[in-house]
């Protein structure tokens, strides 16, 4: 029964599938790729995993500091 979900062809490509799949549902997108994808989304996958880091930083940590004792003593 075909329900409309992407088709694995090979051997190899099930991982990508799974990451691909778990990927358009935490997006609340369609899961509008196939087999003939793969070598795009390996591509995708392997930019995502070298860029992304497990350390979350505070974005307000890596503002430069404001001296207040400077403006302090003009007013």
């Amino acid at each position: 029964m075909d329900v409309g979900l992407p088709r694995q062809l090979d051997g190899g490509s099930c991982g990508v599938f799974v990451l691909a799949a778990a990927d358009c549902f935490s997006l609340g997108a369609p899961l509008c790729f196939g087999q003939v994808d793969m070598p795009v989304l390996r591509h995708r996958l392997s930019a995502v995993l070298y860029v992304d880091s497990l350390v979350i930083v505070d974005a307000c940590s890596l503002l430069p500091t404001v001296d207040d004792s400077s403006t302090a003593a003009r007013d």
